[in-house]
């Protein structure tokens, strides 16, 4: 489905979101409160929900997360991922089974949120209201940029990373693929987070963050390796995931 308008009229499309759980929630409020102009919440697809059940906002479940790969690339409505941040593997599996398909998810930007027009966001980004991306920015698919978190400008963002509320990422960072800053967390100008880490709450990172490591303090001290249960995929999640074909590019 494309967007467009006939006689001056905006064309609003039906919006169907893989993922009944909070966050499926927290996107399916953000569409209703800032983007109705351009969506509609047409249903939920989640392999915890009875199909014809009530799903967030009452609105209703419409089948598995299987199903909804079949109808979404059969055209029925455009599609969003928000399976949550405890479940970034299975994500990145479904964007994968999409694009095979020849569907790209769509990117919803707050209509409060400020980002560059230099900013390049890959699929399925989500850029909550108050967040701040700036000149030339560039991110991957998956991104998650929360209520008034700042990455300034020239940061390179890979594929799946969740940016939390109040976190504030400096100029000249890159922030790769499977990452995590926490809650009002600093980055500071030219560090790197490495692939599948974690930066804890109110942390300051001054340099670099190794690759599969959660980090915590001022200035931020590796304190283990991430493990299941984490805002992160584990090593092995992400390896299993590459080797399943993500990132995809769309044919």
């Amino acid at each position: 489905m494309g967007s467009g308008a006939a006689a001056g009229v905006a064309v609003v499309e039906p919006l169907r979101i893989f993922g009944a759980g909070v966050a499926g929630h927290l996107v399916g409020d953000l569409v209703r409160w800032q983007l109705s102009d351009r969506y509609f919440v047409d249903g939920y697809y989640d392999d915890a929900r009875t199909p014809g059940s009530a799903g967030p906002g009452g609105i209703r479940v419409i089948g598995t997360v299987a199903q909804g790969v079949e109808d979404i690339a059969g055209g029925e409505a455009v599609p969003f991922v928000a399976l949550g941040t405890l479940a970034r593997a299975a994500a990145c599996r479904l964007l994968v089974r999409l694009r095979e398909r020849r569907v790209e998810p769509v990117s919803l930007v707050a209509g409060d949120a400020h980002v560059s027009p230099s900013a390049q966001l890959g699929p399925n980004a989500l850029v909550f209201p108050g967040a701040v991306i700036g000149a030339e920015v560039t991110a991957g698919a998956l991104l998650t940029a929360l209520p008034g978190s700042i990455l300034e400008h020239h940061g390179r963002v890979g594929d799946d990373v969740v940016v939390a509320s109040g976190a504030t990422i400096a100029g000249f960072v890159r922030l790769s693929s499977h990452s995590f800053v926490g809650l009002g967390a600093s980055v500071l100008p030219g560090s790197d987070v490495g692939t599948g880490s974690l930066l804890g709450g109110g942390s300051t990172l001054v340099s670099q963050l190794p690759a599969h490591s959660v980090a915590f303090g001022s200035p931020a001290r590796v304190v283990r390796e991430t493990r299941k249960g984490d805002e992160t995929p584990t090593r092995e999640e992400i390896a299993a995931i590459e080797l399943d074909g993500f990132p995809a590019a769309h044919p």
